[in-house]
């Protein structure tokens, strides 16, 4: 027989579907808002919670919903662009460090992978939100995953994605304050879910 293995993993349900959202709203399709989001200002950019179909992993709430907070006048496509792509790189810290938690171990770097991860919006995003290394792989991450798990069962080990680490972009804000606002926005969705409704 084989001893069971422990595995900490977290499918989020918000990632590509905000993008096409967003796109939805402003007449954009998601490469041009890709692009656009690099022009942001960033002392114009909200800061959004992406939660606009409930949250999987790691709130397993069906009812949370987005939060979109510290809109000003100068806040235009681009940067509603910039806080979703934030947004997202955000819920994918929110897994790691649950999944750190869980194992009791401090993760200095990730590997990311998807569609979107070579692109430099998305590079902007990571830098500024996760706050750790990380490197890009073309592979496809979860699959081979999976196949390393399958390997370690059975006693043996595959190699490590291959993975190249993209350039450290300059003018990046603190990711931590970033991932507290992102936090502070969740608190507010949880909040309302909980909220019990008002009386007619």
């Amino acid at each position: 027989s084989v001893a069971p293995l422990a595995l900490a993993y977290g499918p989020t349900q918000n990632g590509g579907s905000a993008l096409d959202w967003l796109a939805a709203l402003t007449g954009r399709d998601v490469p041009e808002l890709m692009d656009l989001s690099e022009r942001a200002d960033p002392a114009a950019t909200p800061v959004f919670a992406p939660y606009l179909a409930g949250e999987r992993a790691p709130l397993w709430e069906a009812g949370a919903r987005g939060v979109l907070t510290g809109l000003v006048t100068a806040t235009g496509a681009a940067e509603l662009a910039r806080a979703t792509l934030r947004g997202i790189a955000a819920t994918v810290r929110n897994v790691i460090e649950h999944a750190e938690q869980a194992a009791g171990l401090r993760y200095p770097a990730v590997i990311v992978g998807g569609s979107m991860a070579g692109h430099p919006a998305w590079l902007t995003a990571a830098h500024e939100i996760l706050g750790r290394g990380f490197s890009v792989t073309d592979e496809e991450p979860s699959g081979y995953g999976a196949a390393m798990l399958g390997a370690s069962a059975a006693g043996f080990s595959l190699p490590h994605l291959a993975a190249r680490s993209p350039r450290p972009l300059a003018g990046a804000g603190s990711a931590d304050e970033s991932f507290a606002q992102f936090i502070a926005a969740t608190g507010v969705s949880l909040a309302a879910v909980s909220r019990p409704p008002a009386a007619s």
